[in-house]
């Protein structure tokens, strides 16, 4: 029998301040990542036009990316991490 490692991870000194790495900042992360998904998703439904299968397949998960994306972006708001964008007001003309 050949004996493996621990599965456990090794304890590793952290090089970045520990202060600095908040679960606001791994969110704001997270969030940024879904979106730049679902910009992937989108670009590629746009470009497979000859496959209707696949064009099905990137559909359903892209709707599934928005829905997560979604309860995800509930979720900030409920801890305070994000703001509600203000409503755009038209300027004033003179």
């Amino acid at each position: 029998m050949i004996k493996s490692r621990d599965r456990n991870k090794e304890i590793t000194k952290f090089i970045a301040n520990n202060k600095i790495v908040t679960d606001e900042f791994i969110s704001a992360n997270v969030f940024v990542y879904l979106q730049e998904h679902i910009e992937n998703l989108l670009k590629s439904f746009r470009t497979a036009v000859t496959n209707e299968q696949v064009r099905d397949t990137i559909k359903k998960m892209t709707i599934k990316t928005i829905k997560q994306e979604e309860k995800y972006l509930k979720y900030l708001k409920l801890k305070g991490w994000i703001e509600v964008a203000p409503l755009n007001r038209p300027l004033l003309t003179s």
